[in-house]
């Protein structure tokens, strides 16, 4: 689901579709059959972060709760994964920043861009690309900036 409750459907890479793989075998082996089609893909945790009731567990088949808590869920799976990875603060909408920054500055052998606004735009779901370009590409585009420094120094 995207913003608004509306359809989203997303392409994904290799390692991703790895990951997944694992997580529904997990799942399965949790359950004792094959998750439903309707079942939740993003599971709520038992246990909280209290460490006197142990490590968190997944509540395999039962999905995060609307509105705010299951915004705060996610926010709690993000923040924490970061935290294991020792990556520091990350909130969930710094993925979509790091996706538009790694997009924006990947190139080809050539040096050309790879990915154009219009691309960043379509993987981020964006309908403008003014909000693409305002909001994620012009405060990572330091370049010219940099260069600028060079020659004023």
């Amino acid at each position: 689901m995207g913003k608004r409750y509306k359809p989203l459907s997303i392409a994904i890479g290799p390692a991703t579709a790895a990951a997944l793989r694992r997580y529904f075998t997990d799942y399965t082996a949790a359950l004792g059959h094959r998750p439903s089609a309707d079942a939740p893909l993003i599971c709520r945790s038992r246990n909280g972060r209290n460490p006197k009731r142990g490590p968190r567990q997944i509540a395999w088949g039962t999905g995060l709760a609307q509105g705010a808590s299951g915004r705060a869920a996610v926010w709690n799976i993000v923040t924490s994964a970061a935290e294991r990875a020792g990556l520091g603060h990350v909130a969930p909408h710094d993925l979509r920043r790091s996706a538009a920054g790694i997009l924006h500055r990947d190139k080809a052998p050539d040096g050309s861009h790879r990915f154009d606004l219009l691309d960043i735009q379509k993987v981020l779901h964006h309908s403008d690309p003014v909000t693409t370009m305002k909001c994620y590409l012009d405060p990572m585009d330091t370049e010219v900036l940099d260069r600028a420094a060079g020659v004023l120094d």
